[in-house]
């Protein structure tokens, strides 16, 4: 029972984190219009996995994968590849000539990258992708924090 209410009170944490980095970032706006949209999020995800799996059967190029990642966004559920396009292209292409086995990604952060390896990667392949507690929305400070009991 105290593991769980740590685990809840780390979540709380992280949410109270985000909601102060909104509003200081973003502005008061923003954050009414997250808050209002994220209890709802969970509802649209079978929709978003749908409408994923529609639009990538148009996707023709790896240049026009790269521009769907990056574009798509089904009720506020979105995906983005942090890679440049030319480096990320260029990688794909190396990687459809010989259909990986095996990805290990680290560093998930919105999943646009991991969406597009998923593309190239052989039919029966094992991927594992990874990231910190938060991902890209955590503050620089609980990166470290977070990093450090696991990298000593």
């Amino acid at each position: 029972m105290a593991n769980l209410v740590s685990q809840l009170n780390h979540q709380i944490g992280q949410l109270v984190d985000r909601v102060r980095w909104t509003a200081r970032e973003q502005g008061l706006s923003a954050l009414v219009r997250k808050g209002l949209r994220y209890p709802m999020k969970p509802l649209f995800v079978p929709g978003a996995v749908e409408n994923l799996k529609d639009e990538r059967r148009r996707i023709r190029s790896l240049d026009q994968l790269y521009e769907f990642v990056n574009g798509f966004n089904y009720r506020g559920i979105t995906i983005t590849s942090w890679q440049k396009k030319a480096e990320i292209a260029s990688l794909l292409r190396l990687l459809e000539q010989s259909p990986p086995k095996r990805i290990a990604e680290v560093g998930t952060a919105t999943g646009g990258t991991l969406f597009m390896l998923t593309q190239v990667a052989a039919p029966d392949a094992t991927i594992v992708s990874v990231d910190l507690p938060g991902g890209r929305e955590a503050q620089p400070a609980r990166r470290v924090a977070s990093c450090v009991p696991a990298c000593a």
